[in-house]
């Protein structure tokens, strides 16, 4: 109950633009996803096919303002998913980038990254892991820096997770040892109220 009222169960909830499902298996958020891009991608599909005198470094800005934003959005979450699901990403990312660089549907992953010069999205979402743990971790007042702290009971409780699904801040900590970075010192910064 709140405020007299029954609160009612869902199955899933959109908060923040990001859909959670009980069990985080993100599949909601994945079906979104799938369907959100479509205008996108027929939005580059007609700035490419119609020649406006746009080149391939126009077109990858507009790839990345229009779809890699979506894809990045609440990635820090997101990661948890399943490779599945990520793997369904990863040919939305392809669709896009093939459609930029005038390639066949048929051209690998790994070519159309490279041609233009494009992270792969798991490569993204670390990368962006690490940004957000580096900035939150400045502040020592942000709420956010006890999702990494609290892995310690996420190490007393030894859960069995799979590799996909692993809480927030034990996923950082591995990156961080992963990439030798769990030496290094941030530097915190004391953010001040703002004058009246």
């Amino acid at each position: 109950m709140l405020d007299n009222q029954p609160i009612k169960f869902q199955k899933h909830v959109k908060f923040l633009g990001l859909i959670f499902d009980r069990q985080l298996t993100w599949n909601k958020r994945l079906n979104y996803l799938q369907e959100r891009p479509k205008a996108i991608l027929n939005v580059l599909r007609y700035v490419q096919a119609n020649n406006y005198g746009i080149g391939t470094d126009s077109l990858l800005m507009l790839y990345k303002s229009l779809l890699r934003s979506v894809l990045d959005y609440g990635c820090q979450a997101f990661n948890s998913a399943s490779i599945t699901v990520k793997s369904k990403l990863d040919m939305i990312q392809a669709k896009g980038l093939c459609i930029v660089l005038g390639a066949h549907k048929s051209t690998p992953l790994e070519t159309i990254l490279a041609e233009s010069g494009k992270m792969p999205l798991q490569l993204r979402r670390d990368h962006l892991s690490l940004k957000y743990y580096a900035r939150t971790k400045q502040n020592p007042s942000n709420p956010a820096n006890q999702l990494v702290d609290d892995c310690i009971e996420y190490q007393i409780y030894n859960h069995k997770w799979n590799d996909h699904n692993i809480p927030y801040g034990f996923r950082v900590q591995n990156l961080l040892k992963d990439n030798d970075l769990d030496k290094i010192k941030l530097v915190t910064i004391n953010i001040q109220d703002p004058p009246p």
